[in-house]
């Protein structure tokens, strides 16, 4: 305490906290007596015992209507906050107080929050209020006039003011309240002065008039749909200042056709500029690490985006439905591409995955109708649900060593998906994999595989020949249906179950060789195997269910096991050769 001087220890103790603090410090040093005589204005709130320790106080603050004001009594609107509306009383504010001290004082500084109409009723008195609400029922008594002194405007001050078609902010307002113009209609323009630091959430929501707004440098933070709905919003200049663009802040802008957006910017929320149908180019500033869910959802006239590295996290759905959007990079560091993320992207016809990136999500690139190109680095692990359903323009895929399951409906149909290599890591293709590859002609299962899921080839037109590998078990439902060009299969002896319509509309399989390790036929397994000619059911299958082997024209003879004695209804075409072994 050597080093401070008495001066210095005045303006240090502006920031303690109990008059014990105060008392203390008189007590370190003699150089500190009298600290508090130096004070001309209360530096926390003070009773009527605690007055005695500061003199010379002249100005006093009050932070709380609690605090002591020594008989100096002032009107206040006892039922003031934000959410209360009419029934105002507005009454003194010593009203039901016992007060044992008086004291006059030179001004007094109010700091907790009054309506404008407190302001009002004491104008001419030496009281000075620093925390000043424009509230909705001021509205209706002064008008849409915005009085200079008001530092915030209330949530919903002017909500549904269709009449009202301009405003002017005064210099003194910081804070601009959730949904405060919403849905005004006929505004088309609007002021707001370099003081303002927040603007709250929905604040100028569906203003469908509203063409232009500079956002001055002091403002640093949007609330959430700020100005979602502004239909006709062409242009919006950002301060410097602001670090985020907050939930839908610009949703359904849809005349928004471009927009710089500062360096200070380092996220941009969910659905930001979801639904900007006129958005056609963004440039995102190397501040940025993420970027939210549906943010540029259905940005209809999105043509081109360019990714900086900064960003780390991109949401679902991001560029979901984007029908313009052609091409793409995503920046080294990112590890997941989330789901639906590029869904819809009809015109997207390459895009650069880079080797960070370790899981791609369900749907990610699904009806990117246009993708023809798309490498998946060797990082890939996981392949999700849907990837690539119907990018009916993909026509090689490579899968990466270390994925263990191609999800279902990965590569569902994807038409012109003519070869695929598929790792040694995998042990499963799920459902619908493959399904509708109309020219996939070939495809080698490696050993690993154990599971095929259902219609997992089912309606690849082209694919005329197939080796199941060891391992499998069943066969699932329509695995193999409607593949019209299939003629050569292998099936291994570790086949214990063929599902359903596994083999159903194969009409060039002329020969099968079922192994003895099977002990169950589904319904319509071979429904419609038009050049089946032949076929040798082995001893151990004890089940063949309805219309197994129906309308395979070609089938001559069957040969079935000793001990089977039945089987189900139209089980066999009626001019078929029934043999007992």
């Amino acid at each position: 305490m050597s080093t401070i001087e008495s001066y210095h220890g005045m303006i240090v103790s502006k920031y303690f906290d109990t008059i014990k603090d105060y008392i203390n410090l008189e007590f370190v040093c003699k150089k500190f007596t009298n600290n508090m005589k130096k004070f001309h204005f209360n530096p926390i709130p003070l009773n009527c015992k605690t007055i005695e320790y500061f003199p010379c106080v002249e100005t006093l603050h009050l932070w709380q209507k609690e605090d002591e004001n020594f008989d100096n009594g002032f009107i206040v609107n006892t039922k003031f906050n934000e959410d209360h509306k009419g029934n105002e009383i507005y009454q003194d504010i010593n009203t039901n107080k016992t007060n044992y001290f008086k004291k006059a004082f030179y001004r007094i500084v109010v700091w907790f929050g009054v309506d404008f109409e407190t302001v009002d009723k004491n104008k001419g008195r030496n009281i000075e209020f620093k925390n000043v609400t424009f509230t909705e029922n001021n509205k209706r008594k002064c008008g849409d006039n915005i009085p200079f002194g008001v530092t915030s405007i209330c949530k919903k001050c002017f909500y549904e003011c269709y009449s009202l078609n301009s405003v002017t902010i005064p210099s003194s307002v910081t804070t601009i309240g959730n949904e405060c113009f919403y849905s005004c209609s006929g505004l088309s323009s609007v002021s707001i002065p370099n003081c303002v630091i927040s603007i709250g959430e929905r604040c100028f929501g569906e203003c469908d008039s509203l063409s232009s707004v500079s956002i001055p440098s002091s403002v640093t933070s949007f609330g959430k749909c700020c100005f979602c709905g502004c239909s006709n919003l062409k242009s919006i200049t950002l301060s410097f200042h602001v670090t985020s663009l907050g939930e839908g802040c610009f949703r359904r802008c849809g005349n928004l056709s471009s927009l710089a957006i500062p360096l200070s910017v380092i996220s941009f929320g969910e659905e930001c500029f979801n639904q900007c149908s006129s958005l056609s180019s963004i440039s995102i500033p190397s501040s940025v690490v993420s970027i939210g869910e549906r943010c540029f959802y259905e940005c209809d006239s999105l043509n081109s985006v360019s990714i900086p590295s900064s960003v780390t996290l991109i949401g679902s759905r991001c560029f979901g439905s984007c029908d313009h959007l052609s091409s793409v990079s995503i920046p080294l560091g990112m590890t997941l591409i989330d789901e639906m993320c590029f869904s819809k992207c009809y015109s997207l016809s390459s895009v650069s995955i880079p080797p960070s990136v370790v899981s791609i999500s369900h749907s990610c690139f699904a009806e990117c109708y246009r993708l023809n190109n798309v490498s998946i680095p060797s990082s890939v692990t996981s392949i999700g649900k849907g990837c690539f359903y119907e990018c009916k323009s993909l026509s090689i895929v490579s899968i990466p060593f270390g994925v263990t399951i191609i999800d279902d409906g990965c590569f569902d149909n994807c038409s012109k998906l003519s070869r695929v290599i598929i790792p040694s890591s995998v042990k499963s293709l799920g459902d619908y994999c493959f399904c509708k590859c109309d020219s996939l002609s070939s495809v080698t299962i490696p050993p690993s595989v154990t599971s095929i899921g259902k219609k997992c080839f089912y309606e690849c037109k082209n694919l005329s020949s197939v080796s199941i590998p060891f391992g499998v078990t069943i066969i699932d439902n329509g695995c193999f249906g409607f593949c019209s060009s299939l003629s050569n299969i292998t099936i291994p002896s570790s086949v214990i179950l063929f599902g359903d319509e596994c083999f159903s509309w194969c009409r060039k399989l002329s020969g099968v060789t079922i192994p003895t390790s099977v002990i169950s036929f589904g319904q319509m397994c071979f429904y419609q195997c038009d050049s089946l000619s032949s076929v040798s059911i082995p001893s151990s299958v004890t089940s063949i269910g309805k219309n197994c082997f129906s309308w395979c024209s070609k089938l001559s003879s069957v040969t079935i096991p000793s001990n089977m004695t039945s089987f189900s209804n139209c089980c066999f075409p009626s001019n078929t050769i029934v043999n007992h072994e």
